[in-house]
């Protein structure tokens, strides 16, 4: 029996639940998991165990990988480096939805760390380790090109914290929490967007110091759009 007909045996076994028994079932759930005291800080330690090892492999071999590289091939690398950065991005958004991907998102709501929790905890973790590699990078591709931190901290951080808010962003509608997979052709998106505004005259007729304060910009506004997107998983089931 193939692995299909054993999902629909299976199925018509199973049934269709109580729709209203279940929603009642979680709402009573979710009113004694918020009576009990989690903190901050043990939302994030409970989490960080659940991050898959991939993750962590993607990012040690995006933190190490310059190292590898020769001085004359350096800014071939930083250029690499800064065409992947929505993906870099991209992957860390996908993981911590991870569970809507497997229809879980109803389970994570009766459980102790709310779906909201666990967003926001996940996200925290991923995202601090995502600006510290950014933040190395930038001092090592710094002191081997001979270009100043901050402009290639500046080239790592646009198209990364671009890709954070429109992922965030859609992230809140329909369409994004039936398609976990958006965050993929989000980061093309982007990658065509620097491509575009890099090959263009417009980006050599700003002043470069525009660049940073723009980044900061993005950063501030990367940090609503996450703010937003945590509340709007708090009342997705209301």
């Amino acid at each position: 029996m193939k692995d299909k007909d054993i999902k629909n045996v299976l199925s018509e076994y199973a049934g269709s639940p109580d729709y209203l028994k279940k929603d009642a079932f979680i709402r009573k759930m979710q009113k004694e998991s918020r009576n009990a005291d989690v903190s901050v800080f043990r939302m994030i330690a409970v989490q960080a165990g659940h991050i898959r090892a991939y993750i962590w492999f993607v990012f040690a071999f995006v933190l190490i990988r310059p190292i590898f590289s020769s001085a004359s091939a350096l800014p071939t690398t930083l250029e690499v480096f800064t065409l992947i950065m929505p993906f870099f991005s991209s992957i860390g958004i996908f993981e911590a939805m991870r569970s809507r991907m497997h229809n879980m998102s109803e389970l994570e709501m009766t459980t102790l760390l709310s779906k909201q929790g666990t967003f926001f905890a996940r996200m925290i973790i991923i995202g601090s380790v995502q600006f510290a590699v950014i933040a190395v990078l930038s001092v090592v591709f710094s002191m081997g090109i001979g270009i100043d931190a901050i402009s290639v901290g500046t080239g790592l951080l646009l198209p990364f914290t671009l890709t954070n808010i429109l992922c965030f962003m859609i992230a809140r509608t329909q369409f994004g929490r039936e398609n976990v997979w958006f965050c993929i052709p989000v980061s093309g998106l982007v990658i065509a967007i620097r491509e575009a505004v890099v090959n263009s005259s417009f980006a050599e007729r700003i002043d470069c110091r525009v660049w940073p304060l723009l980044a900061l910009a993005l950063i501030v506004l990367q940090i609503s759009e996450f703010y937003k997107t945590v509340k709007t998983e708090r009342f997705s089931w209301n």
